[in-house]
């Protein structure tokens, strides 16, 4: 029945009919996520852990060999850094150094927000060679509940492939006003040098809260055209004068860790030259065992590294520190 989607996907012979009549219970599975390395405890009111679908591994396969096919037509705008070779958070963090405001605005429930329906229309229009039952099973194997899926991994391409016309959009409104961007997932970031932010993009009142920045028509017209909410709790304009991060890294003057972030994994160190690995687990990372917890601080010291150069001399000390530890665990 979809012998030719089979084949160009070097897909099993009726593989694809298999999938579509499984049910979603054997098809995904439910899982919740948390930041397990993160050294520092995230405070929010109401922070909730999100939740993942995984699909099953024989689906995964599938997805999988759709993305390839994917990558080899689509090459995402430029203003998109998230899920791209060669781009990630430094790089979209290095168009915004230096400036005098920041505006950020957050995609609320992003992957939630793309419907099945438009991803079968960029799907056809992407493979216009086969039928459209043939894109309709193969936007069923991409899509879950009715919407892409946070947790499997067709969703990162195919999330940048349906943005490409927003994010098109996006950088045209920012060129129009003298201003940068850059798309990550669903955290956008605009910046100027200017004096004053344009505030055709966004206005702050005195207080500067989320809830009094007023976003500009066009912009909000963008964003809606696309079926995107903003999430109006992350939405922020940053002046030069306050901690300005974009992507969790400081833009003020240069490409710089948080100095909390910085300071944890000194102190989670200083515990494990002390005291062992165990006592510098903090608190909320309990569930980690100390071989998990030090992989974990390794990423950290990794993550400095690559915001600060490896030539950096406070990234060298940390590395040093690390290894040693490592070297005395095992003796």
């Amino acid at each position: 029945m979809y012998d030719r989607l089979e084949a160009h996907f070097e897909l099993e012979q009726g593989q694809v009919l298999a999938l579509l009549r499984r049910s979603e219970a054997l098809s995904y599975t439910m899982r919740r996520t948390r930041r397990s390395g993160c050294l520092i405890r995230k405070r929010r009111a109401g922070r909730k852990s999100r939740v993942a679908w995984e699909p099953s591994d024989e689906l995964k396969l599938v997805q999988r060999k759709i993305r390839d096919q994917i990558e080899t037509r689509f090459r995402p705008h430029k203003i998109a850094h998230a899920y791209v070779e060669s781009r990630s958070i430094i790089t979209g963090a290095q168009m915004h150094v230096g400036k005098t405001f920041l505006l950020h605005l957050d995609i609320r429930n992003f992957f939630g927000a793309i419907k099945e329906h438009v991803v079968f229309q960029h799907l056809k229009r992407m493979f216009g060679e086969f039928d459209n039952s043939d894109i309709e099973a193969l936007t069923k194997l991409c899509c879950h509940r009715g919407c892409l899926s946070f947790g499997a991994p067709i969703s990162p391409i195919l999330s940048n492939l349906i943005c490409s016309q927003f994010d098109t959009q996006i950088y045209a409104l920012a060129n129009l006003y003298h201003c940068d961007v850059t798309r990550y997932a669903d955290d956008i970031c605009f910046s100027t040098t200017a004096a004053e932010f344009p505030t055709e993009l966004a206005e702050a009142a005195a207080d500067g809260s989320s809830s009094s920045i007023s976003v500009g028509e066009r912009l909000r017209a963008i964003f809606e055209t696309y079926g995107f909410e903003i999430n109006i709790e992350k939405l922020k304009i940053q002046p030069r004068t306050s901690l300005q991060k974009v992507t969790g890294i400081v833009v003020n003057k240069r490409l710089n860790v948080p100095r909390k972030f910085y300071d944890g994994v000194r102190c989670a160190l200083h515990r494990w030259e002390m005291f062992g690995i165990d006592a510098a687990i903090p608190r909320h990372l309990s569930h980690l065992d100390g071989k998990r917890f030090s992989r974990s601080l390794g990423t950290c010291i990794g993550h400095i590294g690559k915001v600060l150069g490896k030539a950096s001399k406070r990234y060298r000390v940390l590395l040093s520190r690390y290894r040693k530890l490592l070297r005395r665990d095992r003796s």
